[in-house]
């Protein structure tokens, strides 16, 4: 039980993130993509001021003329299937799983459109990008809740460029470029300088708060009254960040209802995030929305249910075993442009899928 609650309350502010220099480019304030035609590696390190930080995950990305993830159609006039979603999408922490290997055999051309960070009006930008350049036939969204209250921002890449093309990095910045070689060694080592530069200037007594946390996550007691406070916090969140959320979240709806317009066989299919798995998992705050939402607007979606042991084990993104569940929620059974397609339940390790609406 302690380990479950080690597991689901990692901490992001101490997750340090490492990729090859110059790897993303910005198409316009809504929009950025990677580097096209390129391979390139990403990180994630954790660590606290004490201790011996530990590699998480160590990627390998290969992109596109677009400067998304390679799959089995890398140059064509027309795409069957466009994936789009975030980094679940994008394959971070278990690594790519919507590739050119995995995409071979399906007997229909797909282009990988997930991209971290992003959310459902960066995902009808992405279309409207892609469509501008290729025929897209049908659309597919892999999202999770999070995703339904993300305002478009590219602009992040512009200011960290400094960082993330010189390696000019402050304890703000959440991505290090990183021209060495993606070695366990070597990441683990920058995971180490990163981790005393974002608490150099840090007071003995932030430094020790910083320890009494990192000693917690192995304290059932400390991590349940930690969830507590947090919850406390949430519940006296201000008003005006309520409406930024309520405003962000219309926005996304309304992204949806034109993709849903402009491509009448679109698929949605929901993915439970780590907190919403497990022994005291549930479905969180943003995901009842979303579903109530979908329901009252009569949007017809699907669940691809994960476990615990589907997830990395501090980072909250899927491990390979889940990113297997995913594949096979996307396309078991699946042909683009049919409107219906089976939802049985599946034993001997599949994911369980079902559709709502």
């Amino acid at each position: 039980f302690g380990l479950f609650i080690f597991k689901n309350q990692y901490n992001w502010r101490h997750r340090y993130q490492f990729c090859t220099s110059d790897a993303r480019r910005q198409i316009d304030d809504g929009l950025w993509t990677y580097r096209p035609n390129a391979h390139l590696n990403l990180a994630a390190v954790y660590g606290f001021p004490f201790g011996t930080p530990w590699l998480e995950y160590n990627c390998e990305l290969e992109t596109n003329q677009f400067g998304l993830t390679k799959t089995n159609s890398s140059r064509r006039d027309s795409y069957d299937l466009l994936v789009l979603g975030d980094s679940f999408t994008e394959g971070q922490g278990g690594c790519p799983w919507l590739t050119t290997e995995s995409t071979a055999n399906l007997g229909f051309s797909v282009l990988n459109g997930g991209l971290h960070g992003t959310g459902l009006v960066e995902f009808a930008n992405m279309e409207g990008y892609l469509a501008a350049r290729t025929e897209i036939r049908d659309v597919l969204i892999l999202a999770i809740s999070n995703d339904f209250f993300r305002a478009p921002d590219s602009s992040w890449i512009e200011k960290a460029k400094p960082c993330l093309v010189g390696g000019l990095c402050d304890e703000r910045n959440l991505w290090w470029s990183f021209d060495g070689e993606f070695t366990r060694a070597n990441l683990e080592r920058v995971g180490r300088d990163r981790v005393a530069q974002r608490y150099e200037a840090d007071a003995p007594s932030a430094k020790l708060l910083s320890l009494s946390e990192q000693l917690a996550w192995h304290s059932m007691s400390a991590r349940l009254i930690s969830t507590y406070i947090r919850l406390g916090v949430k519940r006296v969140a201000s008003q005006s960040k309520n409406e930024e959320n309520e405003a962000k979240f219309e926005s996304n709806m309304a992204a949806l209802q034109s993709l849903r317009e402009k491509f009448p066989h679109l698929r949605l299919v929901l993915i439970p995030q780590r907190d919403e798995v497990g022994l005291l998992g549930g479905k969180n705050r943003k995901t009842r929305l979303v579903e109530s939402r979908l329901g009252a607007d009569n949007i017809p979606y699907e669940r691809c249910e994960l476990s615990t042991s589907d997830f990395m084990f501090i980072d909250g993104h899927p491990n390979r075993k889940g990113y297997d569940k995913l594949w096979r929620c996307a396309f078991e059974g699946y042909a683009p442009g049919a409107a219906k397609r089976s939802t049985a339940s599946v034993e001997n390790g599949s994911p369980r899928l079902a559709r709502r609406g």
